[in-house]
């Protein structure tokens, strides 16, 4: 098991290269995953947005093409008042990115990215259950009444 604050790079590398390039896994997974819990890199949250918005809207593939004319829109009207040498670094920055995940091997380890996505969810779970059932606890809340949610709660996982 991998650490409970979050996704490893090269897990968070290959979830956001396939819901970029996949839309089928796209699909399967965007319930599940949540740009601010799963994602570390602010730049991979920012194309997860827009990939969201865009399988949202459209029946086609997200080519790379169209990811960073998007990517370029979406400098532009966040760092309008910025100089143009600033704006100019920081789409440098994104396309690399792009580059980099429009390149990566994706052919294999689907299911392995979706179960380390799934199991990272549920170990933030329970950790977000015993947090929120040790602030009850502090406040007054019997140990006995948090066994028993305890209990509750792991069956109800099952």
């Amino acid at each position: 098991m991998g650490k409970l604050t979050k996704l490893n790079s090269e897990v968070e590398e290959q979830l956001i290269a396939r819901i970029l390039r996949d839309r089928k896994f796209f699909t399967q997974c965007q319930s599940l995953v949540k740009k601010d819990v799963h994602l570390e890199n602010q730049i991979y949250r920012d194309l997860y947005e827009i990939a969201s918005s865009y399988n949202t809207k459209y029946t086609d593939s997200l080519t790379i093409e169209v990811m960073k004319n998007e990517v370029k829109k979406m400098i532009e009207s966040l760092h309008s008042n910025e100089k143009e040498d600033f704006r100019t670094k920081k789409l440098d920055f994104y396309f690399e990115n792009v580059d980099k995940l429009y390149s990566l091997d994706i052919s294999n380890g689907e299911q392995y990215t979706l179960d380390m996505v799934i199991d990272y969810t549920k170990r933030r779970s329970l950790r977000m259950f015993f947090v929120r059932r040790l602030r009850k606890y502090m406040i007054g809340v019997s140990p006995l009444i948090l066994a028993q949610s305890l209990q509750k709660w792991l069956r109800w996982k099952r």
